[in-house]
């Protein structure tokens, strides 16, 4: 509703104001909790409590992995394999290759196999505990599910969330 003073010649709508402010309110706390979330670490890299980067291992901690739970769609991150065997191979499951591109993988596998599980990367000469990087990129956003299994045959569940 819209006041006129005599005097001056100012218009209100008090209606209108307090929407704006209530719309301000909202804004303020929304803007809140994306800098939290960052601060946290669930954009990213970092953040206080580093909550994006997830560890997981089998129960043998024979294959040990280190990754980042929460990805950008098209940047190449690191999944850092610590395996307990010599000469030793790792499968990664169809659900890995589907959704991710390897760019590189340090050291090099003396042999790469794609078969109906997934695909196998075979080290030979690598000595026991040894750290195998892959340099992967997402390929699609949203939740990634995959396994990566050891020459136990033991596997090594994974969940990854890749923001657009």
């Amino acid at each position: 509703m819209e006041k006129k003073y005599q005097d001056l010649e100012i218009d209100e709508d008090l209606e209108l104001e307090r929407r704006t402010w209530t719309v301000q309110r909202i804004s303020w706390v929304l803007l809140l909790l994306i800098i939290l979330a960052a601060l946290l670490g669930f954009t990213g890299r970092g953040g206080l409590l580093d909550v994006g980067k997830g560890v997981a291992f089998n129960s043998s901690h024979s294959v040990d992995l280190e990754y980042e739970r929460f990805l950008r769609q098209g940047v190449t991150r690191e999944i850092k394999v610590s395996l307990r065997q010599e000469n030793t191979s790792i499968l990664f499951s169809n659900g890995f290759y589907e959704t991710q591109r390897i760019e590189q993988v340090v050291p090099e596998p003396q042999k790469e196999e794609v078969g109906s599980e997934g695909i196998t990367y075979t080290f030979h000469g690598v000595k026991s505990p040894s750290l195998i990087i892959f340099y992967v990129t997402p390929l699609k956003a949203g939740s990634l599910n995959y396994t990566v299994t050891g020459s136990d045959k033991e596997p090594v569940a994974v969940t990854q969330f890749v923001y657009p």
